[in-house]
Order: C-alpha cells, then sequence, then structure tokens
C-alpha cells in the first residue's frame, strides 16, 4: 500500500514512471519537482522496480494504445490538431503556428548522409509525411503520404562566400520562418543545412505546429543524429521502433473523451471555472484593439544568480517546484499591479503522459489553467501552499483537451481576447545547465528579442540557463508597451526577493518599487518653497489696501468698492462681531448670503474678527438650513436680516480695526460636503493651508492689479474661496456674477465682455456648455481659464483651444486640502489619450499607496494620499471620520495625511492620472471599469455632445452599465453599440442606453447623478424573439437551430450566436451546412463580425461583392478568442 501511495503521490506532482529493463524510467510535466518526493523515490528505488514488474506481468493490452489499421479514408484528428486546423481556416494560412529550431553543427559533414538521416526521420515518424483535408463527407481527416511520393528535399546551401555567412544565414532562416504552410501538401516540414564556415554548419528546421511541438524539436534533433552517425559508420541505427504512431494516438484520445476518467477532469474543470472570469488588465494608456493583430515582440532580461539560488532553494524547502514557487509570485504580482484577488492563469504541459509518446513526434501539448485568490492579508508562503495544492489538482486533471474545456463552460467571447485567460507562464527545460556554467549575463540590462507572433496579451517564458534563471515576456504591443513590460520585470525580481526574505509578511505590504523608483518618487514630492513671511491672508490684504487703496478692490452690478472702502466696511463688520456677539479667535460664523459685495465684506470681516466662516446656502430647504447651523456649532449665522442691522449701524461703528495675525493652525473656513451616510459633513481648514494655496496660486498666474477675477462658483463650494480671496490678495479686481449667472453661459459671455474678465474658473460640465454657446464670439480680455471639480475631457480641452486664446489649466483636490493640490497648464499639452491633474503644488505632497500603504510605482494605480500643509484639520463633530481619513504621514515624521479615496496612477513625468473614485468602480468578470473611460469613448462621438455613463443595480443584484447622451440628433441603440464596440471590450458596452436634452446639473455646475431617470424608456435594442422575415433567413434559422440542437422557435433573428450556445467548432458545422444547402462561401471571420443572422443576412448576403472585398481587412487576428493556444 505505501509503494501505490507513493507512486499516486508522484504521478498527483506531474511524475510519470516506467520500466526500462532494470531501470527505472521517468517523465516530468513539470520542469521542476518536489526534491523531497525525489528523494522518497531514490531511497524506494528497487521496491518501486519490483512493484513495477508485478504490474506489467499482469497488464492486460487494454493498458496499450491500440495500432489502426491502414486506411485509404485517412484518420481522425486529435483535439490539439483539430484547434490548430479550425485556426489556420480562420487565419487563412498564417505562419504564427509554425515552431522551428536551430542547431549549429561542428565538424567536417557528409552532405549526403545528413540528407540520408533526413529522409529516414520522415519514414521513421509518419506525422512528417501527414496533410489534412476533407473527405467526401466534408469531415476533415489527416492522410499519411508514402515516403516514395513524397514532395520534399533539403536545402543544402553554401554560405561561406557571402560578406557575414552567418546574417546570411540568419535572413534566409527569417524568410523561411515567416513562409505559411499549406495543410492540404505534405510534408508540412521544410529544412536546410547552411555552411557557414569550412567545419561549421547550421541545421534549420521548420514545421507547422499542427504535427509538432517543443518536445518534438529535441526527438527530431536527436533522430537525425542517430541516423547520420549510424549512415557513415555503415552500422543500423539504435532506434527502438515506434510501436504506434500519431494517428493511433489521435484516435485513442478520442475514445479516451467518453471514458470516466475524462468525464471526473470536466467536472473538475467546470467547478474551478464556474462564475465570473476575472480578467487582467494592467495598467495602460492605450486602447485594446477591438480585434487584435497576431504582432507581438519580445524583451528578456536574467534574474541574478543568487535570487535564482534563493528561488530553488524555496521551492525545495516547501516541498514544492521553481514552477510553482514563479506562479505564486506572478499571481501576487498581477495582484499588486491591479488589486485583482482573482486570478486566472495558463500554462502548458507536454501531453505525453504515455509511455508510448516519449519518442514520438507530434503536437502532444495541451493548455491547464490556474485559478487562485490572493488574500492581501496573508503572507506570500501561505499564497504558495494554495497554488501548490490548487496546481496539483489541475496537474491530475491535464489531459482534458482545452478546446473541449472552452467548449464545455461557454465563456463570452471577444475578439481582442482570449477565451479564458490573456496571460500565460511556462518555465523551460532547456537543459543548458551544464553546458553554460560559465555564462554570466548582465542581470541590469533588458534584451530587445524582436518581433515575434504573440497569442496573448503576456506570455512569460522562464528557463535555467547556468546559474541564472532567463525571464522572457512575449507582449502585444498594441496593448502595453516596451516601458510597462519591462516594469513589470524588474518589479518581478524585487518582489521576488521580498516574498522569500519575508514569506509570513502579508503580501500587500512586501516592498515591490526599486531603489531607482524610490527616488524618482521621492523627486516628485520635491515640492517644497519657502514663501515669505508677509502675514496672514488679512495681513495679505492690509497690503494691498495700503499700496493701492483707490482702486477697485470688488464690482456687483453697477456697485464697486475700493480697496481703502472694503477695508473699513470689513473692519467695521470686525468690530460689529466682537462687540454684540463675543466672537474670539477659532469660533465658527456662520453665513447665510446671496451673493454681492457685501458677501465678501463679510468674510473679510470675520477674519479679521478671528473667526471662521462657514457658508450656507439661503435657498435651502429650512429643514437642510437647521441641520447644518446645530450641527456645526456656530456661534453665531450672519444671514440677511443680520446683515441689515450691521448696515444700519455703520455710522456707529469704527472704520479702524487693530487686527491680530491669525496662527497657521487656526480656523479659516468650514465647507460642508456631502456625506456617505446621506447626511452632510463639515471640513475645518486652517490659515496656513489657505495662505498657502492663495500664494502658489498667485505664482502661477503671476496676477497683477490688472486682473480681474469672476467669482461665479456658490460660496458653499470650495472653488470660491479662491474666487473671493485671491483678487483682494493680489491687487486685482473682484467681479461677483449675478446670483444664479453661473448657470447661463449667454450671461457669463456678456459679463466677461463688460468687465474685461482674465481669469475664471469652471467645471468641466459647465466649460463645455460654455464653449458651445460661444459661436464665433472672441473673448480678448481672458487669459486664463481653471477647471477642476470633476475629470475634465480632452474633448472639451480640444474645443477651448479651437475657440478662446487663452490659457487652460486643470487643478484637481478635494475640500479636504485648501481647495487644490495638484495643478497643470494644458495649454501646450496634447490632451488626446489622456488629461493629467498635474504635478503637487507648492508644500504639497501626494503619495499613491496600494491598501497597505505601499507607495506604487509610476505607472500602478492606488489611492491618492494628500500630505503637507494644506491638509484640513479634520471634520467638524466627526472624531471617529476624522481620525480614519486624516491618518499620521507614514513618510514625513510628525505629518499628516487625507485619505481622498480616489484612484490614480503616476506618470513617468511626476504627473498624475486621475482614474475615479475607488467606491466608484465598476466589477465585470473580476475586471474593474472605470466608467470615465466609456464616457470619453462616447464624446469622441462627433454625432454626441455631452455624454455620462452611470450604473444601474438592477433588482438589487445585477449591475448594468446606463449611458446617458446628449445629441441633437436621434441616437440608434444599436449604432452607439457598435461603435463602442470598435473601441471599447465587450463588457464596457453599456448594457442601456437613454437620450436626453440635457445631462441635470447640480447647483455647483457638477452633473447631478441623482437626477438621471432610471433605464426604463430606453434606445436599449430589444431582445425578444424576433422571427425570420425572408427565405434566407428561415432557412439560416433552420441551419442554426439542427447544429445548436436547439427548436428552431428558439432562434430569433436578432439573438446572437453566442448567446444561443454557439461556438469556433459549431460554427465551422454552420459554415459547412451554409455552403452545402445555400451554395454561398462565407469567411468564417464573418460570424465573429456579424453574431446575429439579421445582421449577417443584411451585411452579407446582399452584398456578396463587399463581403469578399471585405476579406482582407476583416481578417481576424484574434486566435486566442476562437480557442487558442498550444
Amino acid at each position: 500500500m505505501e509503494i501505490r501511495e507513493l507512486l499516486k503521490e508522484l504521478r498527483d506532482n506531474g511524475i510519470h514512471i516506467g520500466l526500462d529493463g532494470s531501470n527505472l524510467k521517468l517523465g516530468f510535466d513539470q520542469p521542476e519537482v518536489p526534491q523531497g518526493l525525489l528523494s522518497r523515490l531514490r531511497l524506494q528505488k528497487a521496491d518501486i522496480i519490483e512493484y513495477l514488474r508485478n504490474v506489467t506481468a499482469t497488464a492486460t493490452e487494454d493498458t496499450l494504445i491500440p495500432v489502426l489499421p491502414t486506411s485509404d479514408e485517412g484518420y481522425p484528428l486529435s483535439s490539439s490538431q483539430y484547434r490548430l486546423w479550425m485556426m489556420d481556416q480562420l487565419e487563412n494560412g498564417l505562419a504564427a503556428y509554425n515552431i522551428h529550431r536551430q542547431v549549429e553543427l561542428n565538424g567536417d559533414y557528409d552532405v549526403k548522409a545528413f540528407t540520408r538521416a533526413v529522409y529516414a526521420l520522415l519514414e521513421r515518424h509518419e506525422i512528417l509525411r501527414t496533410s489534412f483535408r476533407k473527405d467526401a463527407t466534408h469531415q476533415v481527416r489527416q492522410w499519411i503520404t508514402p515516403t516514395e511520393e513524397l514532395d520534399f528535399h533539403i536545402m543544402t546551401t553554401d554560405l561561406r562566400g557571402e560578406s557575414d555567412p552567418m546574417a546570411a544565414a540568419r535572413a534566409l532562416i527569417a524568410a523561411d520562418v515567416n513562409q505559411p504552410f499549406n495543410l492540404e501538401a505534405a510534408p508540412l516540414l521544410r529544412t536546410a543545412l547552411l555552411q557557414i564556415e569550412d567545419h561549421r554548419y547550421i541545421f534549420h528546421y521548420n514545421m507547422h505546429h499542427i504535427i509538432s511541438d517543443g518536445w518534438s524539436l529535441g526527438v527530431i534533433a536527436n533522430d537525425v543524429n542517430t541516423f547520420y552517425q549510424a549512415f557513415v559508420r555503415g552500422v543500423e541505427a539504435e532506434l527502438k521502433p515506434l510501436r504506434v504512431q500519431y494517428r493511433d494516438y489521435a484516435s485513442w484520445q478520442l475514445g479516451e473523451l467518453d471514458s470516466s476518467k475524462a468525464a471526473t477532469a470536466q467536472m473538475y474543470w467546470k467547478s474551478l471555472l464556474q462564475g465570473e472570469l476575472p480578467l487582467v488588465d494592467f495598467p495602460t494608456s492605450l486602447t485594446r484593439p477591438a480585434i487584435k493583430a497576431q504582432r507581438g515582440h519580445t524583451i528578456e532580461c536574467y534574474l541574478p544568480a543568487a535570487l535564482t539560488q534563493q528561488l530553488k532553494s524555496f521551492a525545495r524547502e516547501h516541498d514544492g517546484s521553481l514552477f510553482i514557487v514563479l506562479l505564486a509570485l506572478w499571481e501576487t504580482l498581477v495582484y499588486r499591479y491591479t488589486g485583482q484577488e482573482d486570478i486566472i492563469t495558463g500554462s502548458a504541459v507536454s501531453g505525453r503522459n504515455h509511455a508510448d509518446m516519449e519518442d514520438q513526434i507530434g503536437f502532444f501539448v495541451n493548455t491547464i489553467v490556474f485559478r487562485n485568490q490572493v488574500d492581501t492579508h496573508a503572507g506570500f508562503l501561505h499564497h504558495f501552499r494554495q497554488v501548490k495544492a490548487q496546481a496539483l489538482q489541475s496537474y491530475a486533471h491535464q489531459s482534458y483537451p482545452f478546446d473541449r474545456l472552452v467548449e464545455d463552460i461557454h465563456p463570452k467571447r471577444h475578439l481582442n481576447r482570449n477565451a479564458i485567460f490573456d496571460t500565460l507562464l511556462v518555465l523551460q527545460n532547456t537543459g543548458k545547465k551544464q553546458e553554460l556554467s560559465q555564462f554570466v549575463p548582465d542581470t541590469e540590462q533588458f534584451y530587445d528579442r524582436g518581433n515575434t507572433p504573440a497569442k496573448l496579451d503576456m506570455e512569460l517564458n522562464f528557463g535555467e540557463i547556468g546559474d541564472y534563471l532567463s525571464f522572457s515576456i512575449n507582449y502585444h504591443p498594441d496593448v502595453y508597451d516596451a516601458t510597462l513590460i519591462q516594469g513589470i520585470m524588474r518589479h518581478f525580481s524585487v518582489l521576488a526577493a521580498s516574498c522569500l526574505q519575508m514569506p509570513e509578511l502579508p503580501v500587500g505590504q512586501l516592498p515591490m518599487i526599486t531603489p531607482a523608483e524610490t527616488t524618482l518618487l521621492e523627486s516628485f514630492n520635491n515640492t517644497a518653497v519657502a514663501y515669505p513671511q508677509t502675514g496672514d491672508v488679512v495681513e495679505l490684504f492690509l497690503q494691498q489696501v495700503q499700496r493701492l487703496p483707490e482702486n477697485i478692490a470688488v464690482r456687483f452690478k453697477d456697485h464697486a468698492l475700493t480697496y481703502q472702502q472694503l477695508d473699513q466696511y470689513s473692519n467695521q463688520f470686525a468690530t460689529c462681531l466682537q462687540k454684540y456677539f463675543q466672537v474670539q479667535r477659532g469660533d465658527l460664523i456662520g453665513l447665510c448670503l446671496h451673493r454681492s459685495e457685501w458677501m465678501l465684506v463679510a468674510i473679510l470681516g470675520i477674519l479679521k474678527a478671528g473667526g471662521a466662516y462657514v457658508p450656507f446656502d439661503p435657498d435651502q430647504p429650512a429643514e437642510r438650513l437647521a441641520f447644518l447651523k446645530e450641527d456645526s456649532g456656530i456661534k453665531v449665522c450672519i444671514d440677511q436680516q443680520q446683515l441689515e442691522l450691521f448696515q444700519s449701524l455703520l455710522d456707529e461703528l469704527s472704520i479702524t480695526f487693530t487686527y491680530t495675525r491669525a496662527g497657521d493652525n487656526d480656523n479659516a473656513y468650514a465647507i460642508y460636503t456631502s456625506g456617505s451616510t446621506g447626511q452632510p459633513k463639515g471640513v475645518v481648514n486652517h490659515h496656513g493651508g489657505l495662505r498657502n494655496r492663495l500664494l502658489w496660486m498667485q505664482e502661477n498666474l503671476q496676477l497683477t492689479p490688472a486682473d480681474v477675477i469672476l467669482q461665479k462658483t456658490p460660496y458653499t463650494f470650495d472653488v470660491s474661496v479662491w474666487e473671493l480671496l485671491l483678487p483682494v490678495i493680489s491687487g486685482a479686481t473682484l467681479v461677483f456674477a449675478i446670483p444664479d449667472g453661473h448657470k447661463d453661459p449667454y450671461y457669463l459671455q456678456e459679463t466677461i465682455g463688460q468687465y474685461g474678465i482674465t481669469v475664471l474658473h469652471f467645471v468641466p460640465s459647465m466649460l463645455h456648455l460654455f464653449v458651445a454657446s460661444l459661436g464665433d464670439r472672441p473673448l480678448p480680455s481672458v487669459k486664463h481659464v481653471v477647471c477642476s471639480g470633476e475629470a475634465l475631457p480632452g474633448k472639451v480641452v480640444a474645443e477651448f483651444k479651437k475657440k478662446v486664446n487663452a490659457r487652460i489649466h486643470n487643478y484637481y483636490g478635494p475640500t479636504e486640502a485648501a481647495i487644490d493640490v495638484t495643478a497643470i497648464d494644458l495649454t501646450a499639452i496634447d490632451t488626446t489619450n489622456q488629461v493629467s491633474i498635474g504635478f503637487p503644488i507648492a508644500n504639497t505632497r501626494i503619495y499613491i499607496v496600494n491598501e497597505a500603504m505601499q507607495q506604487q510605482a509610476p505607472g500602478i494605480a492606488g489611492e491618492l494620499l494628500i500630505g503637507g500643509v494644506q491638509v484640513a484639520k479634520g471634520y467638524l463633530n466627526r472624531p471617529e471620520l476624522t481620525a480614519a481619513r486624516f491618518i499620521d504621514d507614514p513618510f514625513v515624521p510628525g505629518g499628516r495625511l487625507y485619505k481622498t479615496g480616489d484612484i490614480a496612477r503616476w506618470n513617468n513625468d511626476g504627473s498624475i492620472a486621475y482614474l475615479g473614485r475607488a467606491d466608484g468602480q465598476v466589477k465585470i468578470r473580476g475586471h474593474r471599469i472605470e466608467l470615465g473611460e466609456i464616457t470619453a469613448q462616447l464624446l469622441n462621438n462627433p454625432s454626441i455632445t455631452d455624454a455620462i455613463v452611470s450604473v444601474y443595480t438592477k433588482d438589487g443584484m445585477e449591475k448594468e452599465l446606463v449611458a446617458y447622451v446628449v445629441s441633437p440628433e436621434e441616437q440608434n441603440a444599436t449604432a452607439l453599440r457598435k461603435y463602442l464596440q470598435s473601441k471599447l471590450p465587450e463588457y464596457e458596452i453599456p448594457a442601456w442606453f437613454i437620450q436626453l436634452d440635457a445631462l441635470p446639473l447640480s447647483a455647483n455646475g457638477k452633473i447631478d447623478f441623482k437626477q438621471l431617470p432610471p433605464p426604463v424608456h430606453t434606445l436599449k435594442t430589444a431582445t425578444a424573439y424576433v422571427a425570420p422575415e425572408n427565405e434566407t433567413e428561415s432557412r439560416l434559422v433552420e441551419i442554426f437551430a439542427a447544429v445548436l440542437d436547439r427548436p428552431v422557435g428558439e432562434i430569433g433573428t436578432h439573438d446572437n450566436f453566442f448567446d444561443l450556445g454557439a461556438n469556433s467548432m459549431k460554427l465551422i458545422r454552420i459554415l459547412e451546412r451554409i455552403r452545402q444547402e445555400m451554395n454561398v462561401d462565407i469567411k468564417p471571420v464573418y460570424l465573429f463580425q456579424y453574431t446575429t443572422i439579421h445582421d449577417l443576412v443584411t451585411s452579407l448576403f446582399q452584398d456578396t461583392t463587399a463581403a469578399d472585398e471585405m476579406e482582407d481587412a476583416l481578417i481576424s487576428d484574434d486566435i486566442d478568442s476562437m480557442i487558442d493556444l498550444m
């Protein structure tokens, strides 16, 4: 029983054992195996040999692969072969699935003997003489050509006369490997013997993957060498006769799929892959193409020898394999880059788990899937053990064909993705460890391995070379760029070292960024500016009073106040507060006024009296106003009645006032923002932060007394703070817009022209409306337009630049950090792909961190934290919330940080890309979707003038995307959906489209999501049954029903093929039926372009000429979505 248990454990770990005479014969599914198991195997070797002898003596013929009789009707394809044949049909014979190798030969080679050895190879392996075509019943079969009928020759070329023989050889090889094969013409093999020196040759052989795999390349080299050595010596080649051929294996495999073992494997895989399948998307500035081409690129590096040794030691210590360690590290890295916890990765296994397969040439390799969950609070060792346990299960069921698995689980298909996973990890057993023992690569260097076809987003290949691990990534350059790939490789190395050194530390806390990146992040926050200690905001205002007493400080309608008058009135207001209301330093004073010059008088008076102002909207419901006044704990509220009382006392109040400078931490103002609980929360900001923010902007915009700033933002929003106070500390003029004037773009145009406004602010939504209203009207006075409050679309920036000759700035900042903390001048920047929120402003610090407060490297998303002088004091009467959101700064001793809840990432130049709210992300198939990305694509549609995307929760559970669009034209949901499908993946396409006359805006000009209508009457395309309307549609419905095994009445002409249960294999059969019964030849790719019977008939059957012309343009490069992968 002990031996049987050991053999089972060996088998579960991918180790296959057989007898070779009196010796054990081992086969491995993994390049690395647990060393503990091998030690036990060595100790019990004799007992195992004895046990296997006894088993072999009693074995029946059922354990052997049966040999098929010779047939003139061809032989069936294996599952893997059928998959590749189908993809060849879809791709029209691309070279992407050529597989080749070059072997350098040194010595005096007999070319005739070598040629004879290659012919002997073809005679030994029938698969090398195999072609693929359909029989009389239109079923694809494999056909074996006798050697004597084969049209084959080995190319022998002497390149010694070339100026650079090696370069000439490379050119010949490159030309050959990029030449596709015709699967109907054997052999699917080309060979060349290229002489580059007197005693130096290159043996090149190139095949289609349908007859070969990586293991086969080694078999070919071994067999050719064995035959050659025998021929030159005149002896018999010492090669064991092959009992079976690949055709026998293919037939046997198809029979095995009906076995109980296959049924068990099917249950395992369906269980593993049940539910939504997560997608892996690394952060990228590129837009994933709607149809992904085959072009790819490869970059390689080497992991240091010390790290390589540590990886192997970790595997041995924890009874695992190097592959499992690398897989666990990769999943940890994916989590750290994307925040995704549920991760699927593919890999390849040899598929040679039967003794008869070891010396065979053929396509045996199979794809298997690993799915694991990363727990950010657990250590790497925990994750490694989880990965190991799951991997052993997957290896135990590895023989189940991947294409059959795809058919079983019926995943959603996308022309720009693989069916189940987009990343694959392989550890190659190169066999070069001994021969390259002196190999010492530069582990800091990246090696460009050139353009190579990419079947996936990323394919990671590791291999042992000497004392090092090679690490290459073959990637799709339309999805990811080289900078990102190199960053991934750097971070993999750093994270691997961290995991091995601290395997118990939660994976979210493990260091991952490089020393160079640490230095770079520090430089991004090098924002220290020593502003002159010339006083607080009030004193800055008083300096302008002394300098420009007769200049106009503020205008409202036909009223104006000079700096001296504003100073005197505010002195009187401060006196009134102290005399009648006993206002002291730090007291909160409510303001409940409409916009006028007296608003500024009151604010300056409150600040002079030592108080902090708290603005309330007088038009708010009485109940809400009552709540705000009580919650804020204000000492007094200055409303219109109180203002009139003050005005009546002007003759009695002194126009002079002795002001005492405020401390940096003294309260300056408090503004209420919306709260997640439904109740607003007050944020208290201090004088130090306010002073810094105003001085930075004054310097940034280079303001002078000639400037005129428009105050139009409701003063209950923090943008109003700089609109109100920046002009009067700069000697400029403040112009108040009339109440609600900020909502009227035509009024704003008149005001700008009337007063010569030079600086004004817009929320992006309002800027869009304003620019659209301009027509040809110039705005010559405007010098600066500042945007903040919500994401600024690049389209709006472009429209602005066309019509307004002024600088446009994008600011970002929450109420909890004195208005704005990042900024960028976009005037000379291309904003087509991204509008940055800019760089940290003076004396502020920005950190982008993961959940464990580890700083993220440039390009990796995380939560944006704010540090520095502008961080607010906290929330009024919310100590628990203040403690949760305002935290100690772990990066600067004694500092404080505000956790914004915003998701962002650093760009390489130190600017910041805003990605959205952490609580505003949508998760579909495990993929986090930022709604702003979809909105941006809608706004790029020339027929759409405004748009927003929201989330609708159906029945309290199912989330659906809803697109709200504004357009002068009547929009069609199908057209919009097709437009987005050309730019976005399917899971980002809204389920609902609603056309509005205008997007609802809140009081501060932002989009009011609460006023967006629910998706009841929408542009959504109906999914109800639609019957065929003509004979062509009726015949197609019958064909689809027959192949899909569904009643005719369930096949509607507007139903998506894949929703009905179609897959790539069934579509091939459907095309055959269409050809046979309707005499129409349709390219398979069209069924992935036109996925309903109605679209197919409309687009192709009614215009076959156009269909022919579309052939080249619509060739699908999405091998992955068809099924894929070796």
